[in-house]
Order: C-alpha cells, then sequence, then structure tokens
C-alpha cells in the first residue's frame, strides 16, 4: 500500500500500520512523480479505517476538493436527498474504473481530476464529496470471503442516533441506493470479480 508523505504518519499512528522499508519514487495516475512509502496495515478492517480517515481528511483539509464540493452543490436540486444523489451521479460519471498494478491511494481531488481510480480510490472520492457538503459516510468493504474484495461508499440520510446508510456504488452504473451485488446482477457485468 503506498501513500504519501502527508498522509503515512497519521494514519499509521491511527490504524496500527507500520511503513515498510524506505521511501520511494513513483508515478502518480496524473504522471507527476512523488514520494512514497510502502504501508502494510494489520488487517483489512484497519485498511477500511485508513480510507474512512483519508476520507474525512480530504473532506476537511484540502481546499481543492471543498471548491469541486461547492461546485456540485450549486448544480443540484434543492433537498438533501437530491444533492446525495447528484454527488453519487457526479463521482460516477468522472472516475473510469481501472484496476492498480500495486495498491495505492490517492487523494479524492486527484481522482476526481485525473478521473481514474479503482474501486477504494472513487470509494474514498465519493465519501469525502458527501462530507465536504455535509454527510455523514463511510468506505465499506464487500467480499464474499472474510477478505474484503470489493470497497463502495455509503451515506447517512437518516440520523446520528438512527443512521440510514444508503449504498453509493461508483464502479459500475449502479443506482443511487443499490447494493453493489444487487446493480452487477442487474448488469451482467462480467469480468469484475471484485464485485
Amino acid at each position: 500500500m503506498l501513500l504519501t508523505a502527508r498522509r503515512v504518519a497519521w494514519i499509521c499512528e491511527r490504524t496500527g500500520a507500520c511503513v515498510v522499508g524506505p521511501p520511494r519514487r513513483w508515478r502518480g495516475l496524473d504522471g507527476r512523480r512523488r514520494l512514497a512509502w510502502s504501508v502494510s496495515f494489520p488487517s483489512h478492517a484497519a485498511k477500511l479505517k485508513g480510507l474512512n480517515l483519508l476520507a474525512r481528511i480530504d473532506s476537511r483539509c484540502d481546499p481543492r476538493l471543498r471548491e469541486v464540493a461547492v461546485e456540485v452543490a450549486s448544480h443540484a436540486a434543492p433537498g438533501r436527498l437530491a444533492l446525495a444523489k447528484f454527488c453519487h451521479a457526479f463521482v460516477q460519471a468522472c472516475v473510469r474504473f481501472t484496476g492498480e498494478a500495486r495498491e495505492t491511494f490517492a487523494s479524492a481531488y486527484d481522482t476526481i481530476r485525473t478521473g481514474v481510480g479503482d474501486c477504494d480510490d472513487s470509494a474514498e472520492a465519493l465519501c469525502a464529496l458527501w462530507m465536504a457538503v455535509g454527510f455523514q459516510a463511510r468506505v465499506v468493504g464487500l467480499g464474499r470471503t472474510e477478505y474484503p474484495t470489493h470497497a463502495a461508499a455509503q451515506v447517512n440520510l437518516g440520523t446520528r442516533d438512527r443512521p440510514r446508510w444508503v449504498w453509493g456504488e461508483t464502479t459500475i452504473a449502479a443506482r443511487f441506493g443499490e447494493h453493489p451485488y444487487v446493480a452487477k446482477a442487474r448488469l451482467g457485468t462480467r469480468g469484475r470479480g471484485d464485485i
């Protein structure tokens, strides 16, 4: 797992992850060279916790993502449900699913700007966007075994005391609120063993 310098210590401290080896240079999806550390998470639960922490960091601390959130919100119809649906449609339309040779977490803004990412990148981007416009959101792992093979976003359309978690699958043409497995069956998506 590769993480950039500004995130590595914070994530390791909160998830129990540890840095593996010295930092290395890598080329991001946008073609720029960056310095990154390889990080090993102690469990899949810790990896999901790391994704959710990254979404929270991006939603609060990245002014570029906050500008995107303001722009997206300005085009949505009035109401919380309409805004949640519009954010989902925006990320689904902007980010094309692509696998990664090596698992890398991109920032939400970079995923939206480059327009490509795998399931955890698009789920984190959607969660960060939802959080930036005022929703509670989370990245959830899915898999038919004890090890998740897919990540998808969920938004809380209820309250903190009485949550109502709604799906936001972005890597296939899922409808807002549709479970990723149901969407895959409806669409007849082949070649995606992760869902």
